[in-house]
């Protein structure tokens, strides 16, 4: 992997934080939190739910978090050179759509789009994409997620329907990750590093707590 400008893109529940952790221990790059609840006390947000719910009802709260939610990861990132971060600028749009786009029209939301489409511009990434496309997987719980496969896996297939279609970025920069036994995700990982596996990993499985 020749970049480490390295963004983390997936449904909720695909393990992102914690591959993120990995790669941030594992290689010494600095990890970048890219969640949303460091901003949820701004809008009162409980869960993931709450914001699923509010959206529906509520076009201002829909639209105003994902866009306060969009300049919270770029400031975040403003200026690191080297970085893992546990979300993408897919997810954003992704996000936007579910929540935000039943309230907008197409120009509304074409303007969102170009929006993030420049913010991923400002790098040269690597986007590790999670995918979700198997029902049978346990989805990470923290108990303020949607814990629903089904509900994630459609939200996977809209990821997959935007990297496809090259829709901020070139599917080029996408690294699909279809893995979910963890041994077998950070052989890949540590393939894409050209770096042999080494035994640490279990060390590193430790201190995650995983």
């Amino acid at each position: 992997m020749k970049s480490k400008q390295i963004f983390i893109a997936g449904p909720s529940g695909s393990g992102k934080t914690t591959l993120a952790n990995y790669i941030s221990i594992r290689y010494r790059i600095p990890f970048i939190e890219g969640s949303s609840k460091p901003i949820w006390p701004e809008f009162n947000i409980t869960s993931h739910l709450d914001i699923i719910n509010r959206s529906a009802k509520d076009k201002d709260f829909a639209v105003e978090f994902q866009e306060r939610l969009l300049y919270y990861r770029t400031e975040k990132l403003e200026g690191v050179k080297e970085f893992v971060t546990d979300r993408s600028f897919i997810d954003n749009l992704v996000y936007f759509t579910l929540q935000a786009g039943p309230h907008l029209n197409t120009e509304s939301h074409n303007i969102y789009i170009e929006m993030c489409r420049e913010s991923i511009e400002k790098y040269d990434p690597t986007i590790l994409f999670l995918d979700i496309n198997d029902l049978n997987i346990n989805l990470e719980n923290d108990n303020m997620r949607v814990n629903n496969r089904w509900f994630q896996e459609a939200t996977g297939s809209l990821f997959r329907d935007y990297i496809n279609r090259n829709i901020i970025c070139s599917k080029e920069l996408i690294v699909p990750i279809n893995e979910w036994d963890w041994e077998t995700r950070i052989n890949t990982i540590d393939k894409l590093f050209d770096q042999t596996k080494e035994n640490k990993w279990k060390s590193i499985i430790k201190k995650l707590n995983i």
